[in-house]
């Protein structure tokens, strides 16, 4: 894979994982921020109705303390003038109950039996000592006591505040606002959030207040695990609407779960919020996704492209093509570098170059001096080894025209002696039939004669001989003469390549070195 493809390849893929884990950490982020908010805002609804609980406690508590100082209560309720107190505070019972929510009014004894009921003043006397802890410590304690408590009524927020005549402790009087619908209605009110109280007692939950939507039934599960710590339930449709859910323990004044609160919020918001938040973030992983694919174009350019024109200057170079220009000479960054050590290459490459022609014409003037010198030097070893070639061959030639002179005149003498031998042998032939009475006297001369004929046609034959020797030793001398005048012509054609090219300048001499050697051959043969 070409290193262009591969930058950006892997630019590409590594913003584009940037880019997923950018978003991947967003998702989480966004989410782990929304669950965050969402339990900020459950906890922050959990504290706002436990403030509510808590002013209308106190609020509670500010009445008992109002009741607890005025003279003609402290006087009845310390002669225990169950009439006379009933009197004072029955009649304007009404008007607590309808402006201030007032549920409970009542007056105890120690430790805590109830003296008067303003709520209800025809039953008294009866000991709340087994379930009305609150009165049992403030009697016992002698300070105010808040919170919420279950009474006869069911559960309520309770204010009691101890009663001193002298400074001597005769009871306790108690303000108490009952958790009803009306307590959610106005906490809702107050906040916007919807709530529902429950009591949780011996296994079975009762409605005490809602102002969820109706048809909503909270699990068994959700319940038992809410009394017994914060349970959030992230997701739940609530008429149409999503809305995130907490299940809050309701705890009385000492602390003891008596009850759920359940407080559902409108997640609306919150989700829109979050896609909001993923869509920017989305839109920014995809401006990082181009911000990536730009960058790798612009790395291929300003890296790759350079590197690939880099390489083909080299190849160029490598070609010994010295002209090319070079990219990048005179940058500041590393491709600069390179260039300036591609420009140091190829100058050296001129120079060396330049050095090599300058190297071979030098050479090349050298070899043709020697080779001129060589060559007269050739061509006068060679003239004189000519010259005394011919001298030998041209006094060869006067001795054997001298021998031919001489074979031919004892040829010419030999001819003569032959054909006046042949006249004699006809002459005497003729003769014989004359002289038959000679015969025998002449018989040894015939024999002689016979004998000297053979003798003369073989001297005869050895003329001819001659003869054919001289011939022949003419025409070789012809050869010699015709092979002189090739040497002759070699020696002319030795003296015009004298001038010839350094590409034949080794070659040639080596050729005409042979030839010489034919030639010395030719002659000697």
């Amino acid at each position: 894979m070409r290193l262009e493809t591969r930058l950006f390849a892997g630019v590409t893929f590594g913003m584009a994982a940037a880019a997923a884990a950018c978003f991947a950490v967003s998702m989480w982020f966004a989410s782990t921020v929304q669950s965050e908010n969402l339990r900020s805002l459950l906890v922050a609804e959990s504290i706002s109705v436990q403030g509510s609980i808590d002013a209308q406690a106190q609020r509670a508590t500010s009445m008992a303390q109002l009741v607890a100082t005025m003279p003609p209560v402290i006087e009845a309720f310390e002669t225990r003038d169950r009439d006379a107190l009933a009197a004072m505070t029955v009649p304007g019972f009404d008007t607590l109950r309808e402006q201030e929510g007032i549920a409970q009014y009542q007056f105890h004894l120690e430790p805590a039996t109830s003296f008067l009921r303003v709520h209800r003043p025809a039953r008294f006397g009866d000991d709340l000592s087994g379930f009305r802890h609150t009165v049992v410590q403030t009697n016992r304690t002698e300070n105010s006591v808040s919170g919420v408590e279950v009474g006869v009524a069911g559960l309520g927020i309770r204010g009691i505040q101890p009663v001193f005549s002298g400074g001597r402790h005769i009871g306790s009087v108690e303000f108490g606002i009952s958790m009803n619908d009306a307590f959610v209605d106005a906490h809702t009110e107050r906040t916007g959030t919807m709530i529902e109280i429950q009591r949780f007692q011996n296994g079975e939950a009762t409605l005490i207040g809602s102002s969820l939507p109706d048809g909503f039934e909270l699990s068994a599960d959700d319940r038992a695990a809410g009394f017994r710590e914060d349970t959030i339930i992230p997701r739940i449709s609530l008429g149409g609407v999503q809305h995130a859910m907490l299940i809050h323990p309701l705890r009385d004044f000492s602390g003891n779960p008596v009850g759920v609160v359940v407080i559902a919020i409108d997640r609306t918001r919150l989700d829109s919020n979050y896609r909001t938040f993923l869509t920017v973030f989305g839109i920014l992983c995809v401006v990082i996704l181009i911000a990536g694919l730009a960058l790798a174009w612009a790395m291929n350019r300003s890296c790759v492209r350079p590197l690939v024109s880099l390489k083909q200057t080299l190849e160029a170079l490598g070609r010994d093509e010295t002209g090319v220009e070079i990219y990048g000479v005179g940058r500041k960054d590393e491709i600069g570098e390179i260039a300036g050590a591609v420009e140091d290459i190829k100058q050296n490459t001129i120079r060396k170059a330049e050095e090599d022609r300058r190297r071979d014409e030098e050479r090349a003037q050298r070899q043709a001096e020697e080779r001129k010198q060589m060559m007269t030097e050739m061509a006068v070893d060679f003239e004189s080894a000519v010259g005394s070639i011919v001298t030998s061959v041209a006094a060869a030639s006067k001795q054997m025209e001298q021998a031919a002179r001489g074979l031919t005149q004892s040829s010419a003498e030999t001819s003569r002696k032959a054909s006046t031998v042949s006249s004699s042998s006809d002459e005497a032939s003729a003769n014989v039939q004359t002289v038959a009475a000679a015969a025998e006297e002449l018989a040894a001369s015939i024999s002689e004669i016979s004998q000297q004929v053979v003798r003369s046609n073989s001297m005869a034959d050895q003329a001819r001989g001659q003869a054919s020797d001289t011939v022949a030793k003419v025409s070789e001398m012809s050869e010699v003469a015709q092979r002189i005048g090739d040497i002759v012509t070699l020696i002319q054609q030795i003296a015009e390549q004298t001038n010839c090219s350094l590409s034949t300048r080794r070659s040639k001499p080596r050729a005409l070195a042979k030839r010489a050697k034919v030639s010395r051959w030719w002659l000697t043969k």
